[in-house]
């Protein structure tokens, strides 16, 4: 997820569209299989959802300490 983040950061992103995907899909999976994996549906969607989940959190702890 450390990864992910600053990858996101470097692009200027701050959440993970389906357009971002396929620059996105090494960062995440190191392999060929749990590339595969992740492009099914359910595997990408959820991974979206976690990193949307840990981004909201994160932004909540901002504002608290801020």
């Amino acid at each position: 997820m450390l990864d992910l983040a600053r990858a996101l950061k470097l692009l200027g992103a701050t959440e993970i569209t389906p357009q971002l995907r396929d620059v996105l899909l090494p960062v995440l999976a190191k392999t060929e299989s749990d590339r595969q994996r992740l492009l099914l549906k359910d595997g990408w969607e959820s991974l979206v959802f976690d990193a949307m989940h840990y981004r909201d959190e994160i932004l909540a702890k901002g504002a608290v300490h801020a």
